[in-house]
């Protein structure tokens, strides 16, 4: 499954690549951040820095999973949406918090290579957003195929061990399993931008608000993908 993950995002990063060689798109690798309305330093590993110019300058710098500062990422059994990937073993057993769709959609992975695995939703129903009718029939194949749904909880806290980790929750629940996957929102990469030098303030969670024309705001400045927010990913 590893391999195939790779394998998937390495062709997806090339095919990426030959559209802008084919059209004559400049790529220029670096820290890039806005110095004033329309420009932009991109800074290389290196030391070189090169100064771009733009009567329109688009924001695309995507978002990434949220860690809440009372997790420790580092642990070796706890995860991320993006450090799962890099999941050493299969474990017999695992907790999700966050039934969002990367939340249910690991758990309808990891429930089929047959690890037992406990889906904890804070909300009513599983992606919400859906149809009835969707939302019922994803939650009937997933507890056939031997998903425990644990709706309406909240997190309180992770006690990690060396064997496993201890999910407690608000409810008085607590869930022990070899991993935790924290699968539960999303975080706008907007850090380090220099954005306030153009007058723009992303939320608490980092995304950048537009209007229904992707526009910021800010004069010449556009944003568009999972740094504004839903609907994000790409399902």
């Amino acid at each position: 499954l590893r391999r195939s993950a790779a394998s998937v995002i390495q062709k997806q990063v090339a095919m990426r690549r030959g559209f802008y060689e084919r059209n004559d798109v400049p790529v220029h690798h670096g820290q890039a951040r806005f110095t004033g309305p329309g420009t932009v330093d991109v800074c290389d590993d290196i030391g070189g820095r090169r100064t771009l110019h733009g009567e329109v300058i688009i924001i695309a710098t995507g978002s990434r999973p949220y860690r809440p500062p009372e997790l420790d990422f580092s642990h070796p059994r706890i995860f991320d949406s993006d450090t799962i990937l890099e999941l050493p073993e299969t474990p017999h057993s695992m907790s999700i918090f966050g039934a969002g769709v990367i939340g249910c959609e690991y758990a309808s992975m990891f429930r089929n290579i047959g690890v037992k695995v406990n889906l904890v939703n804070t909300r009513e129903k599983l992606l919400e957003f859906l149809d009835d009718e969707i939302i019922d029939a994803l939650s009937y194949h997933l507890r056939e195929r031997g998903v425990i749904i644990r709706h309406r909880e909240t997190f309180d806290r992770v006690a990690p061990t060396d064997d496993g980790v201890v999910l407690h929750l608000k409810s008085g629940k607590q869930l022990k399993t070899d991993i935790l996957l924290w699968a539960a929102g999303r975080t706008g990469n907007t850090e380090d931008l220099g954005l306030e030098t153009i007058g723009i303030t992303p939320d608490a969670s980092g995304r950048i608000a537009v209007d229904e024309h992707f526009r910021t705001g800010a004069d010449g400045e556009s944003a568009v993908g999972d740094v504004i927010g839903p609907p994000a990913l790409a399902s």
